[in-house]
C-alpha cells in the first residue's frame, strides 16, 4: 500500500484508478510512527477520497497499531518527565 503525498501532482493523482484517498501531507507516510499517522488524519486536510471504506480500514489499522504501543509510549514519556 502506498500513500501518495506529493501535493504538486494532485490533479494527476486524482485520475489514477487505484488511488483511494489523498491527504495533504509532506513526507513518507508509511515510515511514520503510528502516533504521527493519527495526527495526519486528525489535523490533515483530505483533498480527494474515492473509497471511504479503504480510508476507514486504514484509519482502523493505524489506530489499532497505536493502541498496541500506547502503554510503551506512556511509560517512556512518564520516565522522561520524571527525570526532567
Amino acid at each position: 500500500m502506498d500513500i501518495i503525498t506529493n501535493y504538486e501532482d494532485i490533479g494527476k493523482i486524482a485520475k489514477i484508478k487505484n488511488v483511494m484517498a489523498v491527504y495533504l501531507f509532506r513526507g513518507g507516510f508509511n515510515k511514520l510512527p503510528a502516533y504521527i499517522k493519527i495526527r495526519v488524519f486528525r489535523e490533515g486536510m483530505p483533498l480527494i477520497i474515492k473509497d471511504e471504506k479503504f480510508l476507514s480500514r486504514l484509519k482502523f489499522q493505524i489506530l489499532d497499531g497505536y493502541l498496541d504501543f500506547k502503554p510503551l509510549i506512556t511509560k517512556y514519556t512518564e520516565k522522561i518527565f520524571q527525570h526532567a
